[in-house]
């Protein structure tokens, strides 16, 4: 029988094939389908698309076992699956998944999480891997602070096994807005070319593009980690970022920055205060602490799950507040489908 876990976003498609070793499943094959995610396919091409990444790790008796996570299983994708709501015990994910029964697989949809207050919220596809990243010593009720950087990112609090809430910050999405399709962006310049105005790019995206150190061609620093660090710390200590995002316009104009350091700046506001929104509704801590909230060295463990490069940006922008770095978690997909085939076999 075919072991398989599928992690199928909206513009990415991953595929996993497990195997049963000494009564854990092991991985032993990955595929990584660039540009294979769902908003490349029509519903119709979801299932044939499905079967030429995965269809020669199927055994032709069709006992197979196939796990889909992430916007396959939204409103838009394949199908769609209710959410659970918070608090939800990660390692009881498998008993909400949507069954589908295909003659040559079994196939699995997992659910997403919500949760009503203190807004509406939901997570579709990070839940596998904060599976990946929790204690699964039920008698270890350890709190963690999961934060995975991104397009939108996710801010998740575990207690244990159990995700008790979360917080979603749009940072990538607005990064890309702000700096190709507003007033404030029109200013600036790509700090690898700049006579290249950055609104040239259509998809530069702050998940995926690190100025300082991603980049190979970008200039070695140019005054690009000390405007990020900048923008951190400022935003991070101020609530007013509707006023500070004009500054990215403002900064220029008055030659406070020049035009290829307003990604930098603009990178650092927004980081900033995605780090001060999630560290306060989901940790205690805020800037200017007082008798009730929670000073820095009591803060629960901090966990990053993300490429790399963002990793250390992120780290770096804690790293300035002078608060604990996030400890990155690598692997955590494969790890979380690991865990559940372990558990639910």
């Amino acid at each position: 029988m075919a072991i398989i876990g599928v992690d199928w976003g909206s513009t990415s498609f991953r595929a996993y094939r497990y195997v049963q070793q000494s009564g854990d499943s092991v991985v032993t094959e990955t595929r990584d389908a660039n540009g294979g995610g769902i908003k490349a396919h029509n519903t119709e091409r979801f299932e044939p698309f499905l079967l030429e990444q995965i269809g020669d790790w199927l055994d032709d008796d069709g006992a197979n076992l196939v796990y889909l996570s992430g916007m396959i299983t939204s409103r838009n994708g394949w199908h769609e699956t209710p959410y659970v709501d918070c608090p939800a015990k990660l390692t009881e994910l498998a008993g909400h998944c949507v069954q589908v029964q295909r003659e040559y697989a079994d196939l699995r949809f997992l659910p997403g999480l919500c949760q009503q207050s203190p807004g509406a919220d939901v997570i579709r596809g990070e839940e596998l891997q904060l599976l990946g990243a929790c204690h699964l010593d039920s008698e270890d009720n350890t709190t963690q602070l999961v934060i995975m950087p991104g397009t939108h990112s996710k801010w998740s609090r575990l207690d244990g096994q159990s995700v008790t809430g979360f917080h979603t910050a749009i940072t990538g999405e607005l990064y890309d807005l702000l700096l190709n399709q507003s007033l404030i962006g029109q200013l600036a310049k790509d700090p690898v070319d700049q006579n290249k105005a950055t609104r040239d790019t259509a998809t530069r995206d702050i998940a995926t593009r690190d100025l300082a150190t991603q980049n190979p061609a970008a200039p070695a620093d140019n005054g690009h980690d000390a405007i990020f660090e900048e923008g951190v710390s400022t935003a991070f200590h101020n609530s007013r970022i509707l006023s500070l995002l004009f500054s990215c316009r403002a900064a220029v104009l008055l030659e406070k920055i020049r035009p290829e350091q307003v990604q930098s700046w603009l990178s650092g506001l927004l980081i900033g205060t995605e780090i001060r929104e999630g560290m306060s509704s989901l940790s205690g801590y805020s800037p200017g602490d007082n008798a009730a909230k929670r000073p820095a060295e009591q803060l629960p463990e901090m966990l990053l799950i993300g490429s790399e490069s963002l990793c250390k940006r992120y780290q770096r922008a804690f790293s300035v507040l002078q608060l604990p770095e996030p400890v990155p978690v690598k692997n955590a997909t494969i790890e979380g489908y690991r865990r559940l085939f372990s558990l639910n076999q």
